[in-house]
Order: structure tokens, then sequence, then C-alpha cells
């Protein structure tokens, strides 16, 4: 996006066209962060870029709370359902997650030409309005409303996450980004944590889930989902705005071949194709794939696992919301170690920081096959562990 917006600035400026011009080209910072959507002065009490900063983090608090919530706990959720309208399946929770990561996909390559056509505050608002939406496929499950709100889970956050960056680098200079990402993190990362201790202490000694157990959980996971929605609407930004002020540029200068949205968004499919091709991302390819395994194991197989596990007795159910919280704090401890390690990563290469976080994975991995059955993933079992809880 970097290099196209670059190449945006070297047609205008071919034009001898005024500096003044090109004002709007980039909503990327350099040594200092362009405000195109006018992010100066003050909101209430606060600066508008530090107000940004927490709506921010408190929208994606609410929202990505309830996202990975829900998918913690979708497959146990799914299987106890038998209603006569919808009978659930130990493995349909993994079908509705492989779902929402073709949508999270597709959004991922589409999201920069989206945000481009539609401007980033409508791209950010509506990727949350999509996963309000995936929330209520839960209260009255269908097989058709799960697969199309599992879509549209993936869709949302993959348009989210695409557009946070640019929120982030438009709200911050060179001496605040760390501070802002330290702040967005810590007040992000508590949703999740709020919502599985919430699962967690709702199932502690239950060993089925009932329909009544599944209107509580997600009679908040919904709200918080929506109060997600709400909050990221009132970011200090406009809904879409022009790439540059075509005011500020004479009449006589446009031409029918002059930069348009749709144009910018072209380039931008071309230049993230280019790098999808070139040798470093084949070459980050392995990493990548490690990645995903390992962020499928956590977010969702391993708390399932628990969830299937009957040498855990009573308190099965409920390890799977106690999990999610662990993932939470392991991802928030994980943040500060990169934070303490910074300037050595820096003087030194990140070599070191991957090879670190792939041992510890590693780690995890082994302690997972210790403490699970062998088949704990994909059903019910009382089948023993090499390593089984002494409450038991």
């Amino acid at each position: 996006m970097l290099v196209e917006m670059k190449q945006t600035m070297d047609e205008v400026e071919s034009k001898q066209l005024p500096r003044g011009s090109l004002q709007m080209i980039s909503t990327y910072p350099a040594a200092e962060p362009v405000t195109p959507s006018g992010v100066t002065g003050r909101f209430l009490c606060f600066d508008k870029r530090f107000f940004n900063i927490l709506v921010l983090g408190f929208g994606f608090m609410f929202t990505f709370g309830a996202f990975h919530c829900t998918q913690q706990v979708q497959a146990v959720v799914l299987n106890s359902i038998d209603d006569g309208y919808y009978v659930g399946t130990s493995t349909a929770g993994y079908v509705c997650l492989a779902l929402s990561y073709v949508g999270m996909t597709t959004s991922f390559v589409l999201a920069p030409a989206v945000s481009a056509l539609f401007g980033q505050k409508l791209c950010m608002v509506g990727g949350s309005m999509f996963l309000s939406m995936a929330s209520l496929a839960y209260i009255r499950p269908l097989e058709i409303t799960l697969y199309i709100g599992a879509l549209l889970q993936g869709t949302g956050s993959g348009l989210c996450w695409t557009v946070f960056g640019h929120f982030l680098t438009e709200n911050s200079t060179e001496k605040t980004i760390g501070r802002n990402t330290g702040i967005h993190w810590a007040i992000f990362q508590s949703g999740p944590i709020i919502l599985n201790l919430y699962y967690f202490f709702l199932t502690r000694g239950i060993s089925h889930i009932t329909t009544e157990l599944r209107y509580a959980l997600f009679a908040v996971i919904i709200p918080s989902s929506v109060l997600g929605f709400l909050t990221l609407s009132m970011l200090q930004h406009p809904w879409s705005h022009e790439l540059f002020f075509t005011q500020q540029i004479p009449s006589d200068s446009l031409t029918p071949c002059e930069i348009t949205k749709t144009r910018i968004a072209k380039k931008a499919l071309y230049q993230e194709l280019k790098m999808t091709l070139s040798k470093d991302m084949f070459l980050l390819a392995p990493l990548f794939i490690h990645m995903g395994v390992s962020l499928t194991l956590f977010i969702s197989v391993y708390g399932t696992a628990l969830g299937y596990s009957e040498q855990f007795g009573d308190l099965r159910e409920a390890l799977v919301g106690l999990n999610g919280v662990f993932v939470a704090v392991g991802q928030v401890l994980g943040g500060v170690v990169y934070t303490f390690l910074g300037p050595y990563l820096a003087k030194n290469g990140r070599d070191l920081g991957i090879l670190l976080a792939l041992l510890v994975d590693l780690l995890a991995f082994y302690i997972a096959f210790l403490v699970l059955p062998e088949t704990s993933s994909l059903g019910m079992t009382s089948a023993p562990s090499y390593i089984g809880p002494k409450y038991c």
C-alpha cells in the first residue's frame, strides 16, 4: 500500500502541482503523521488522537472479546444442541471455524481495495457490524445461518484488523506509537479475559450446556459485540473522504486519467499480488503456516478437547472458558516480553524473538499432548491421558 501511495505522489508531482495539493494522497505517517481526517484539537476533555486510541481499544475489547469467546466455546456449545431444528455434532464448531477463516482470508486480500473505495472508518464499523450479526446465529441455530454467520465473522474480523493499523498510525507520532500500542493492547485483551471468565463461572459444575445456559451466554456476548460496533462509530474520523483535496488542484489540470479511488484500489490489489509472489513471502510461508496451526490449536481445538475430556469431571465445560482466559493472559505476557526485548531485537535482528516464540510454541504443543486424551478433540471420551488431573 505504501509503494502504491508513493507512486501516486510521484504521478501528481510530475504535473508540477502545488505541494499543498498532496496532503490527502497518503493517509500513512512518515516522520510525523498525516492527519487528512482533521485529527487535531480536542474532543470532550481529550486530545482527539488519544481519544481515538481509547475508542479503538474499547471498541476492539467489546467486539473481539465477543469474537474470541465465541470461537473458544462454539464447538462444545453446538455439540450440546438437539432441539428438532438443529442437531449438533462434535466437529460442527470446526466447520464454522474453517468457514470463518475462509472469510477472513478473502477479507484480508480485498480489504486494502475496499478501504480505498469506501474509507477506513466505514470498513472498521462495517466489519464490527458483521461480527455482531454473526453472533445472532447462536440464538436460533440452523445449519445455513451458522455457516453464513461464520463467513460474516471472518469477513468482519479481516476488515477490522486490516484497517486497524491505519488508525493506530494516523493517531500516533514516533514518540507515542509505543505507548498507544500498549494502551490498545491492554484494553483490547481485557475483553476476552472478562467474557471467558463469565463463561467459566456460568458453566462451573455443569456437565451439559442447556438451552437456557446458551441463552444466558449469548445474552452477554451479543450486547458486547453490538457495543463494540457502536463504540467504533465514535471514532473522530470522516466516514469516507477523498484521497486528496480536488478543490486545491486547478480544474484544467484534471484529466480522464486522473487518480481515482478505483485506480488506487486496483493498484492496491496489484501490489498485494506482486508482494505475495515475491521471494521474501515464499521464505516466510513456513512461519506463517506454523502460526496458523498454532492459532487454530489454542483458539479452538485445545479448549474443545478440554470440554470433551470426561476425566476432568464436572469442570470440563468450565475449563473451556478458563483456557480462553489463559490464552489472553499469555498474549499479554508475550507482548510484555517482546517490549523488553525490543531494544536488543532492533539492534541484532528479530531472529532471536522468532526462535524463542517457536520454542515456547513447541513446549505448549508437547504439554497439550501429555494432558489430553488422544481422541479428545473429536468428541466425548473417557480415555485417560499421559498426565491426568489429580483431583479426579
